[in-house]
C-alpha cells in the first residue's frame, strides 16, 4: 500500500464578512478535492485546547506523528536550520532571518517581495561580512529568507517575534549584550544605501534595509517522528520549514517547484518524478507553503484563487497518479495561518479500502459531518495507514 499526505499551509480559515460569511475553502471550486472526498470520507482534525498549537512548525510536526506536547515547543529557526546546516556543523542557537523593509521607526514589509535567490545571497554575504566579530553563520533558505546560526551567544538570549508591519524598529537597537540585536543593528547599517536597494527604490520596489531575526531556539531532535511507523518516507515541498522537518524526521527530500510563480502554468514536480517517488516510498508527504509569510495567501479573495491554483496544479497531479496507481490512499489536510488556533480543521481520506461517507465538499463546515469527525491531529498518519 502507498500513502500520500497533502498538507496545505494556511488553507483553513474562519468565516469572513468580505466573503458574506463564508470561508475561502467554501468558495473555492476545489475540483480534485471534491472528487476525492466524494469517493472517500471526510472529517476534521481535532486540535486539543490543552495543547493549543498555534505555530505552523508545531502543526506540521503533529501531523507527522510527533506528540503534541513536543510539537508545540518547536521553533521555526532551529527547524529550518536543521535543513541547511552543513554535516558536522555545530551551533547552539538558530533564528529565521527575514530581509524586511523598514520605514522610519517601523517595519513596513515583513519579508521583502520580489527578491531573487541571487539577490538574497548577495544581501546575506554583505551582512555576514559586517559581523565577522561574532560566531554566526548565515545560510540562504529561500528568496528573502536566511537561517542564522550562532555557535555561541553572549548576554541575554531572546527568541524574537515575527516582524509584522508596524513593529517598532527601536526594539532592534544595537545592544552590545544581545547578539541577536547586534546582528540586526549591523545589518541595518550595512544595507542602507546599497546599490541593490537604490535600484529597487528607483524601480518603485521596497528596499531590503534590515535583516530581522525571529523564531529562535536551540537545536532540536524529535522523539518518535512519523509515529514510529518505520515507513520509508519522502517530503515534496517548496517550504524551508518542511525541508528542515523532513531532515529531523529522516525523510528523503524532493523539490515541489514554484507553485506561486507569476505564470498561468507553474513548473512543479514532474509527474514522472512524482510517480517514482510514490514507487520508492511507503509515504509521500506533499507540503505546500503559502505564497506569503506565516501561511498567508493575501486577501480573502486572493486566497480563494490561490486555493484553486493548489487544487489544479498540485492536488490535480496527485489525483492523476492516485487514479493510475493500484493500492494508494490519499489524505488532504488544511492548516490555519501561523498564529491562529482552530480546534478543528478539515481533512479528507480517499483511495484503496476507504468506505465512502455522505460528505461532498472539502471545507471547514461540511467536513464536520464526515466519518472522520474529530480525528486527533497527531493520529492522522495512523488513520492514513488504515489503523
Amino acid at each position: 500500500m502507498k500513502h500520500v499526505l497533502v498538507i496545505y499551509e494556511g488553507a483553513a480559515d474562519v468565516a469572513s464578512d468580505e466573503l458574506e460569511g463564508s470561508t475561502p475553502l467554501q468558495l473555492a471550486r476545489s475540483v480534485h478535492a471534491t472528487t476525492l472526498v466524494e469517493r472517500g470520507v471526510a472529517g476534521c482534525l481535532y486540535w486539543a485546547p490543552e495543547d493549543r498549537i498555534t505555530r505552523t512548525e508545531g502543526a506540521l510536526a503533529t501531523l507527522l506523528g510527533v506528540s503534541p506536547g513536543e510539537a508545540k515547543l518547536l521553533r521555526r529557526g532551529p527547524v529550518e536550520a536543521a535543513g541547511v546546516a552543513k554535516p558536522g556543523a555545530t551551533w547552539t542557537y538558530a533564528y529565521r532571518g527575514n530581509f524586511v523593509t523598514t520605514d522610519g521607526p517601523y517595519v513596513r514589509e515583513s519579508r521583502v517581495s520580489g527578491l531573487s535567490l541571487d539577490e538574497t545571497t548577495w544581501l546575506a554575504d554583505a551582512v555576514s561580512a559586517s559581523v565577522t566579530d561574532l560566531p554566526v553563520h548565515l545560510a540562504v533558505v529561500a528568496e528573502g529568507r536566511v537561517s542564522v546560526m550562532f555557535e555561541g551567544m553572549v548576554g541575554s538570549i531572546e527568541p524574537g517575534e515575527f516582524p509584522k508591519p508596524g513593529t517598532p524598529v527601536a526594539s532592534t537597537g544595537g545592544d552590545q549584550k544581545n547578539d541577536r540585536r547586534r546582528v540586526m543593528a549591523k545589518s541595518a547599517e550595512t544595507l542602507v544605501g546599497t546599490s541593490l536597494n537604490e535600484i529597487r527604490v528607483d524601480l518603485g520596489e521596497n528596499p531590503a534595509n534590515q535583516l530581522w531575526l525571529w523564531a529562535g531556539g536551540p537545536p532540536v531532535s524529535l522523539g518518535t517522528p512519523l509515529g514510529g511507523t518505520g515507513m520509508k518516507t519522502a517530503m515534496v515541498t517548496n517550504s524551508p520549514l518542511a525541508r528542515g522537518m523532513a531532515t529531523l524526521c529522516g525523510m528523503d527530500l524532493l523539490e515541489l517547484g514554484d507553485i506561486w510563480a507569476d505564470v498561468s502554468v507553474p513548473e512543479v514536480i514532474d509527474s514522472a518524478v512524482l510517480q517514482k517517488c510514490l514507487a520508492r516510498h511507503d509515504l509521500t508527504v506533499v507540503y505546500v507553503e503559502a505564497p506569503l509569510e506565516g501561511g498567508s495567501h493575501g486577501t480573502v479573495v486572493e486566497k480563494v484563487k490561490a486555493l484553486d491554483r493548489l487544487d489544479i496544479h498540485v492536488l490535480g497531479r496527485v489525483y492523476e497518479l492516485a487514479m493510475n496507481t493500484p493500492d494508494v490512499r490519499v489524505m488532504v489536510a488544511a492548516l490555519p495561518p501561523d498564529g491562529t488556533w482552530m480546534e478543528q480543521t478539515p481533512v479528507l481520506l480517499s483511495g484503496s479500502g476507504v468506505a465512502k461517507d455522505s460528505v461532498f465538499r472539502f471545507d471547514e463546515v461540511v467536513c464536520g459531518d464526515g466519518a472522520l469527525s474529530r480525528l486527533p491531529a497527531h493520529r492522522c498518519l495512523v488513520r492514513l495507514a488504515g489503523e
